[in-house]
């Protein structure tokens, strides 16, 4: 880890202003399961040239500022932007299960998915297509699995054809305590 910490600042550094850790190298920094720093990724404005290096460059048109982060001293997408990043790098199922890892760690929230994805959303983007259809999915109220074991039940009871809850508070006025799932038609 230290030595990755090296390795990305220096490339931040070197490729200058504007420049960010992005896509799957941005999730890893930030600790998501599932994603590799290397081979470092950095996004850039499209009209900005970096000289070749040990990295991958991706220019691109829209970096919101609000979505500029600095973490461990690095310059970086923020959770949201790098998910909407790799929306159209991984697989659909693969992307549904970050952003709820993402979610779940608190390193982004629902109305900040939406509200990217709002202003990210036009045809034509890699990925968007996936990304609207998990959060069409995720609708007001969600709650993303809190580990692991609960994706794997959660995706067993979906291939089953079963209606599932999760993470449901119990008692109404009176809360008596949650459960992870709650099969409503069963």
């Amino acid at each position: 880890p230290r030595r990755a910490a090296h390795f990305g600042r220096q490339h931040i550094l070197h490729t200058g202003n504007g420049a960010l850790l992005s896509h799957a190298s941005a999730l890893a920094w930030w600790g998501v399961p599932g994603f590799t720093l290397e081979p470092i990724t950095i996004a850039i404005p499209r009209w900005r040239r970096v000289e070749d290096g040990p990295w991958q460059v991706r220019h691109v048109t829209v970096i919101p500022d609000e979505q500029r982060k600095l973490h461990q001293g690095v310059a970086i997408a923020s959770p949201a932007l790098a998910l909407f990043q790799v929306a159209g790098d991984i697989s659909r199922e693969r992307l549904a299960i970050a952003l709820d890892r993402a979610w779940s760690m608190r390193l982004t929230s629902g109305s900040q998915l939406h509200a990217l994805l709002d202003r990210l959303g036009r045809r034509g983007r890699d990925g968007i297509a996936n990304m609207r259809v998990i959060l069409a999915e995720r609708g007001p109220g969600y709650r993303p699995p809190q580990s692991g074991l609960e994706q794997r039940v959660l995706n067993t009871l979906a291939r089953a054809g079963l209606d599932v809850r999760i993470q449901v508070d119990l008692g109404g006025e009176e809360w008596t305590g949650r459960v992870d799932f709650v099969v409503d038609d069963r």
